[in-house]
């Protein structure tokens, strides 16, 4: 029996239960009556007497009548008992109608917490299942519609032709914000989105909401000051970076992550370089450079890219060209962001110019497919796809791991290898293994010289990895005066 029969089952029972005064008046009648036989049965009187007893017999029969209509109902004992249980019948009514609204949002919160496993574990496309269903079951959930912006955000970084992932990050960050306009982490992401995108224009008031919320965000700050140096405002950037490594260095260096604030130092050196020494309070600003990269070295001796900065700076002259382990630092953090800060944000077309001109090359010296390309510093493999129809083998190599792994998704590598480009060409070089001597026809090099300074000792290398006839196509920057 559903709850809903109960009650009116109860409230039924009630209705057969109470005393109406219709009721009351029917049973009322025969009493009167009674009373006026037990008038007549009496004994007998003068004619007179027995009228005045009618007579009174009626008015009081009428004073009842009046009474009765005046007075009010008074419920019984029993009708009020059953009052009570239709009443809580009621209660448990509602209460039971209101289940499973509850046990929706519980489940949604349910789904919330699964998604979240998921986006731990990197399974990425189960957590937006979760973070949907968390949804659909509390569409008020703030916090799953910031996480679904972040699974967006992740699979659109792995799969980056596909602007609906982007799109639905974006839709995903503000309806968050839209339905808790007080979401730091909403505020925080939609940022570092916009920001990978190079739209710093954007990104900066979204940093700027989530430590106007949250005054200690080190890392809106940070994110703040890289963006605003983007911009080349360094006195924005500057009074960002220092906010952020005077919160870091307040807290118990046990818990902070040294790196972290190594990478802040070196961030600071850099943007405090960019100034005319006149502009720094306390002394020369390259001086005050020279300090903070010397301090990020000190959180971390192994920051490459501080050290590299810093030898640069001092204009040391032993340092002609980029370190190997700052160009590795620098390309491991940078894999995962690399094609969509190119592409998108600094139209790159280098792999294009090359392909251009080796096309024209092949034409001219009649030449179908090479017999081997070479691609140096492949990074995520932007010339792969533009070359594999050229030859019939197709190497890889970069000093970045990150990179190479990138460029081995594309699947269109033949030979992949992490190595640095001048030891890898001087294997190439090497007689005493036929199997590689001299096998290049044609090494391609994009973007690789900016960071090696001196290029004789890469081009004696080249030479000597090249069969006899092979092509080295490479690009270089020009610098403006």
């Amino acid at each position: 029996m559903s709850v809903t029969a109960d009650a009116k089952r109860t409230a039924q029972q009630g209705r057969e239960g109470e005393d109406s005064p219709a009721q009351q008046k029917k049973e009322a009648e025969p009493k009167m009556r009674q009373e006026g036989g037990r008038a007549k049965n009496g004994e007998e009187q003068s004619k007179k007497i027995a009228q005045s007893n009618a007579k009174a017999a009626e008015r009081a029969a009428v004073k009842a009548t009046k009474n009765k209509k005046k007075s009010s109902w008074v419920p019984s004992r029993r009708t009020m008992i059953i009052s009570a249980i239709v009443a809580i019948a009621a209660m448990g009514y509602r209460y039971y109608q209101s289940l499973p609204e509850a046990r929706r949002l519980a489940a949604a919160d349910q789904a919330f917490k699964i998604g979240n496993t998921y986006y731990e574990h990197g399974e990425l496309r189960l957590a937006m299942h979760q973070y949907q269903l968390a949804i659909s079951g509390n569409p008020l959930h703030a916090d799953a519609w910031c996480n679904l912006g972040n699974a967006y955000s992740s699979l659109w970084q792995t799969m980056s032709e596909d602007q609906s992932m982007l799109q639905q990050a974006v839709y995903s960050y503000k309806k968050a914000i839209e339905i808790n306009p007080r979401h730091v982490d909403a505020h925080f992401n939609l940022g570092v989105l916009f920001h990978t995108l190079e739209k710093v224009d954007l990104a900066i008031p979204e940093y700027q909401k989530a430590i106007e919320l949250d005054a200690k965000h080190f890392d809106a700050l940070s994110n703040l000051g890289s963006a605003k140096h983007k911009l080349q405002d360094l006195d924005g950037a500057i009074a960002a970076y220092q906010k952020a490594i005077g919160i870091l260095e307040s807290m118990n260096a046990e818990v902070v992550d040294q790196s972290q604030v190594s990478m802040l130092y070196y961030l600071l050196g850099t943007a405090m370089s960019g100034l005319p020494d006149e502009r720094c309070a306390d002394g020369p600003c390259l001086e005050q450079a020279a300090g903070k990269l010397r301090q990020a070295l000190a959180h971390n001796p192994e920051n490459e890219e501080a050290r590299h900065a810093l030898s640069a700076l001092m204009a040391d002259p032993n340092v002609t060209a980029a370190s190997a382990k700052y160009i590795r630092s620098l390309f491991d953090e940078y894999a995962a962001n690399f094609d969509n800060a190119l592409l998108r944000g600094l139209d790159y077309q280098a792999p294009e110019l090359l392909r251009d001109a080796v096309t024209g090359l092949a034409q001219t010296a009649g030449i179908s497919q090479f017999d081997s390309i070479y691609d140096a510093g492949c990074g995520t493999g932007l010339c792969g796809p533009l070359f594999r129809n050229l030859t019939e083998r197709l190497v890889c190599v970069d000093l970045s791991e990150p990179m190479v792994e990138k460029a081995r998704e594309r699947g269109v590598y033949d030979e992949l290898e992490v190595a640095d480009v001048l030891d890898s060409l001087r294997a190439y070089a090497n007689a005493s293994d036929p199997a590689r001597h001299r096998t290049l026809h044609l090494l391609l090099a994009a973007d690789v010289f900016v960071y090696t300074g001196d290029v004789a000792p890469v081009m004696a290398a080249a030479a000597a990895a090249l069969r006899p006839g092979g092509y080295f196509a490479l690009t270089l920057e020009r610098l403006e005066a």
